[in-house]
């Protein structure tokens, strides 16, 4: 069966004509050109020169001398990644217009983390399928490094944005049109509206069903696009706090309204990938209030003094909601954020369950552990979660009635996608 993505040609219709009137919400072009629209959120005008011509042309451009197909996975990262990190320099400006807490990071540092999960997950998977090939791992390596690219021109459509980005960039990938339709699709598929979309289309007259929905995947999904929906999931940790959002609001407690803010700079995953034996997998988050050096000078205003009363900060605060959880009814901040956090991301933890089950085909459990940690190291408190593999459906259910979850939670500008 053939599936149609809902994705817009990535011909000149759009790129690079029209580029100076995309609308930063979509491609429809009723918007304001893209200069003046990124000057307008508060992008520095040497950030938008480096990236937009005058006239709003795309003007970044991979090293011509370095022929990509030769490259090694790394290699090619290294090559998309230059002019790819002067579009993201821009990128939390666009996403933070109309939301005033800004946006989840997806700045050039969230690439990095995400191409070389996806590569390391591509080795694993390679223990234990055959189809996972030099090539597998150079066109994850592409996807990972050019998925979020359009996000510099808004939320809207970047998944198709970013594609078009990424063959202006690199003109070459048409050359090879079957591995061009390849990246394209995959940097579709990982947004989860769109693969939630194409799920639903293969499954239709039938009602969406987990268990079926891992088969398809396995089944329509390549190996590459299933080890970026896992590795862009899984990228949680302080540095995903919306730094812009630092810069214009001065009150902690309003930072910290924003869920998102507060489960970015208080989760780390800590680990990702398969057992030994190949038979489960682990994502491990790990409860962090620490703060390194590094970190405090970023986040200042969401540090707290530490008790020796030398006035330095060197732990993240919690949101009034979560302190006074703790302090009237005695629930610990632990228990509290674990389940803010699927509540939070419901939607993408599924999907990252799924495409584990899809993308390791000898896996049969799936563990989420959430661990706080003791001062010395040793685990104080953790919470597993275990999904097996021929009862998802049914784990999910549960899951949705204990957890007190919605059926329908998304989120709105989190770790994923």
């Amino acid at each position: 069966m053939s599936v149609v993505l809902e994705a817009r040609s990535m011909d000149a219709v759009y790129f690079p004509a029209e580029i100076a009137q995309i609308n930063h919400t979509g491609l429809e072009g009723k918007g304001r050109p893209a200069r003046a629209f990124l000057l307008d959120v508060g992008a520095p005008l040497e950030k938008v020169n480096r990236v937009l011509a005058l006239d709003g042309q795309l003007q970044v451009r991979a090293d011509s001398s370095r022929d990509p197909f030769t490259l090694s996975p790394f290699g090619v990262a290294e090559h998309l990644r230059e002019p790819l990190e002067k579009i993201h320099d821009l990128v939390g400006y666009s996403l933070g217009n109309g939301v005033r807490l800004g946006f989840t990071e997806h700045d050039i540092t969230h690439i990095d983390r995400t191409a070389e999960r996806t590569d390391s997950l591509l080795g694993q998977a390679q223990r234990t399928r055959s189809d996972i090939t030099p090539v597998t791992r150079w066109i994850g390596a592409v996807d990972s490094t050019a998925h979020d690219g359009g996000c510099f021109l808004g939320r809207g459509e970047h998944e198709s944005i970013s594609f078009g980005i990424l063959t202006r960039i690199e003109p070459r990938l048409l050359e090879k049109p079957e591995i061009a339709q390849q990246i394209q699709r995959d940097i579709l598929l990982h947004r989860e509206s769109q693969a939630r979309r194409v799920l639903e289309d293969l499954q239709f007259p039938y009602s969406p069903h987990a268990d079926r929905e891992i088969e398809l995947m396995a089944e329509h999904f390549s190996p590459q696009a299933l080890a970026l929906i896992i590795a862009d999931t899984t990228d949680v940790t302080k540095k995903r706090t919306n730094r812009l959002a630092l810069d214009k609001i001065s009150s902690a407690e309003e930072l910290l309204s924003d869920t998102h803010v507060e489960l970015n700079l208080l989760w780390e995953t800590t680990k990702v990938g398969l057992s030994d034996d190949g038979k489960s997998f682990t994502w491990q988050l790990t409860f962090n209030k620490h703060m390194t050096p590094e970190e405090l000078v970023l986040y200042n205003k969401l540090a707290k003094p530490s008790s020796n009363g030398n006035g330095e900060r060197q732990r993240a605060l919690v949101s009034n909601g979560t302190y006074k959880l703790y302090e009237q009814d005695a629930i610990p901040q632990f228990t509290t954020l674990e389940a803010k956090f699927w509540r939070t991301y419901y939607g993408d933890i599924l999907q990252a369950v799924q495409a584990s089950f899809a993308l390791f085909p000898t896996m049969t459990m799936f563990n989420l552990e959430m661990v706080d940690p003791l001062p010395d190291g040793a685990v104080g408190s953790m919470s597993i979660t275990p999904i097996h593999r021929d009862k998802v459906q049914y784990q999910i259910d549960n899951l949705l009635k204990y957890k007190h979850l919605s059926r329908d939670s998304r989120h709105s500008n989190g770790g994923g996608e």
